[in-house]
């Protein structure tokens, strides 16, 4: 939130990328009430910038509800999958697993290092060419969010 504030204050809205993302990953009720400084001082984003952080904060949940989506969505390729009929149910329990139980645990950091750390250990499971197609999309799938985000913040 301080440095929302203060990019905002310098005029440096190419940096406010990087503090919007990072104020999505606070809870929504601290977005809304602020935070004390160090000193004791309040620090609270504007109306504008607190109804832009929480919808940010909507939208990246989203985005990261659909980074797995897309991780476990997938038919094996027939010619590289080494267990087609395996690696699809794995697949497809792994996506009702997480439509039924994962999605409630979803935060607004799609880019978070957890979910590859998550996700591997589906290598287990998944044929090497399945796995590595599935870390492959999910990696698209963060390169997407990182191109939406200027958008999102009004600083195309």
């Amino acid at each position: 939130m301080v440095a929302i504030n203060l990019f905002r204050l310098i005029g440096r809205d190419d940096l406010l990328l990087s503090a919007f993302y990072d104020a999505c990953q606070l809870s929504t009720s601290t977005i809304l009430r602020g935070v004390l400084r160090a000193d004791g001082t309040p620090e609270k984003l504007s109306q504008r910038d607190r109804e832009l952080a929480i919808s940010l904060k909507g939208e990246l949940s989203r985005r990261t509800i659909s980074l797995f989506l897309v991780a476990f969505n997938a038919s094996p390729d027939e010619d590289e999958c080494a267990r087609p009929q395996s690696c699809k149910e794995i697949m497809l329990g792994a996506q009702t697993w997480f439509c039924e139980k994962g999605v409630y645990s979803v935060d607004a950091d799609p880019l978070s290092r957890d979910i590859e750390d998550g996700l591997s250990g589906m290598r287990g499971f998944l044929c090497d060419a399945c796995a590595e197609s599935m870390f492959d999309r999910v990696r698209q799938a963060q390169c997407s969010v990182m191109s939406m985000l200027p958008k999102s913040l009004g600083i195309v």
